[in-house]
Parts: C-alpha cells; structure tokens; sequence
C-alpha cells in the first residue's frame, strides 16, 4: 500500500525476477463490467490462469474491487465481488506468490485486509534515497552529481515515477542543449 510511484508494482517485479517466475499482473479496475456477474467471473478467470502456472501475481488497484461493505449507496454489486475475492483468496495455494498493491489501503474491506499475510506500507522518498536513484540513472552521461542533490532537494516526498521523469528531462536537455540549457531546465523546476 501506497501512493502511487512510490515502487509497489516495481516491488513485484523485482520479487518475480528474484524467484524466477513470470510476474503477471491484473489490473482490477479493467476487469469491472456494466454486466451483473460479469466482473466475478472474470475476477475467478484471471486467478484460475495464474493458478495454473509458476508466477507471482500481481492484483493491482485491489480497491476497485475490494471496498468495504458498509457502503449504504451500493446497491450490492460491491458486496458481491468482495465475498468473490474473499472466497479467491481462500483457495490461493501456497505454490504461487499473491500480491495486491492499493493506494486506498484504508478502503478495503477489513476481510480481504486479513487475507494478507504481510501488509506493506511504502512511504515517500526521502532525499537520500531519491539521491540514490538519480546517481544511478547518471552514473555515465556527465550530469554532474550535485545537480541530482539540488533535484532531490527540490522534490523532496514526491514519488520516486515524478523524481525519475524529471532527472530523465535534465538528462536529455543536458545532452542536446548543454550545461546553459540544464540550468534553465532546473530553474524552472524552482
């Protein structure tokens, strides 16, 4: 759980690789249909597959689906699928590696929140370790290190996506228009 860009879907890459196993994701906010039924079907489908094979799976947006049912406004599609998931996640095996990432922790179900044997909070970078990323991304191409320091300073707690895309920004400008054309680059991130 966590804001987004803060790694969680980088996480379950990361785990895959290490297991050496497929990472297969299902995104749960796409599986939702109009059609009554439609949606719990589709939900047993994804996870019957994953079932099927070595992998980790990753159930990405596990809020879309999984929302607490004390919802007075649901007219009970809602209650529906997270009784789906509960009985889903009941039958997991122990052979495959289950991962349900969410920005929302606190709008899921407390039944689903209990079917998870470790709950993950991943938290904002702190300059240090957005520093690090940055280092890492220009190790070879010339942009000078204390300007990643200035970056990471100036995007303290954003996510480590946002702190990625803007050292990739510098980076090109500072290939195609040099050191005058970084700077402004950076002066406009002020």
């Amino acid at each position: 759980t966590g804001p987004p860009g803060v790694g969680k879907t980088v996480c379950a890459k990361y785990l895959a690789q290490k297991l050496k196993v497929p990472l297969l994701t299902l995104d749960l906010a796409t599986v939702v249909s109009s059609y009554l039924g439609r949606t719990g079907n589709n939900i047993k489908k994804a996870l019957d597959y994953a079932k099927s094979r070595p992998c980790v799976l990753l159930l990405d947006e596990l809020d879309a689906i999984a929302k607490k049912r004390d919802d007075s406004s649901d007219v009970g599609e809602t209650k529906r699928l997270v009784t789906v998931m509960l009985q889903e996640l009941d039958q997991w095996q122990g052979n495959n590696l289950l991962i349900a990432a969410t920005n929302h922790y606190h709008l899921l179900d407390a039944a689903v929140q209990r079917r998870f044997d470790q709950i993950v909070d991943f938290k904002r970078p702190k300059i240090e370790e957005l520093v690090q990323v940055g280092n890492a991304l220009v190790s070879a191409d010339g942009l000078p290190k204390a300007w990643v320091y200035f970056v990471a300073s100036l995007m303290e707690k954003t996510s480590y996506s946002d702190f990625q895309r803007e050292i990739n920004n510098l980076r090109k400008v500072f290939f195609l228009e040099g050191e005058a054309g970084a700077l402004e680059h950076v002066k406009f991130l002020m």
